[in-house]
């Protein structure tokens, strides 16, 4: 038993002082994944769909039968619905910084009458009829990006095939079809969902012009009808190319 037991305790004593020679064992940490790192350039098309407020501000000939005097009603909106297609290309220059263009087209309920008869002008009742048949832009976006998500401003160009007319005691004074062009600007906000899917909410303001139509009876008279849009819009968008990027 003695024996036994001085045998156990060299054996113990052995193997610690082999443990005390062993190099400390090391770990490798696990590697620590971040959120995808979402890549906004490249090609992408779309839809939209919203709300929409057309707006046209009237002046009168004062020095002709239209009227006794200059008469404005630039607070005449038709509001109403939209919905349209958009297109573009994005460059995204910095981790936090996105440049585009975008180009967009849309129908918009717009078609709206003011001044029934006999109520704008006693001694010469008129009405005037607006009608938007299109409104196109054509723009420039600067987005700030984080996460996956995007806040852009933008502005450019507006295009507006519109149609203006006006009766004369129940009998049709002018009318008048033009494309007009002006300017846009506006802001939003888009957020990209999963693969190439992104959706957006948009604010637009347009003004593109006024369309003077002359008098079919009298040359010399004519009526300016003032074009102005108002469009709030949410979108979705299919990019073409490219993924999300992963970060660790």
């Amino acid at each position: 038993m003695v024996f036994v037991a001085a045998a156990i305790t060299a054996i113990v004593s052995t193997s610690a002082t082999w443990a005390a020679d062993l190099p400390a064992r090391s770990y490798a940490k696990a590697p620590v994944f971040a959120a995808s790192a979402y890549d906004w350039t490249g090609f992408y098309i779309g839809l939209n769909a919203g709300g929409a407020a057309a707006g046209t501000g009237l002046t009168t000939d004062p020095q002709t039968f239209i009227g006794t005097g200059a008469r404005d009603n630039s607070d005449n909106f038709k509001f109403g619905v939209t919905g349209g297609i958009q297109g573009g290309y994005n460059w995204q220059v910095s981790p936090s910084w996105v440049f585009g263009i975008e180009g967009d087209i849309n129908g918009l309920s717009s078609r709206r009458t003011t001044c029934e008869i006999n109520s704008c002008f006693p001694d010469v009742p008129l009405s005037f009829t607006s009608q938007t048949n299109y409104l196109a832009t054509a723009r420039a976006r600067i987005g700030y990006t984080w996460d996956r998500s995007m806040v852009y401003v933008t502005g450019g160009g507006a295009f507006a095939d519109v149609s203006d007319s006006f009766v004369e005691s129940g009998v049709p004074g002018a009318a008048s079809n033009k494309v007009l062009s002006g300017y846009s600007v506006g802001g939003g906000i888009e957020t990209a969902l999963m693969s190439n899917w992104s959706v957006k909410a948009e604010y637009l303001f347009a003004d593109v012009g006024t369309n003077r139509v002359l008098s079919i009876v009298n040359p010399i008279s004519f009526v300016n009808f003032h074009h102005e849009y108002q469009l709030g819009r949410v979108g979705l968008n299919y990019r073409f190319g490219g993924t999300a990027a992963s970060r660790y």
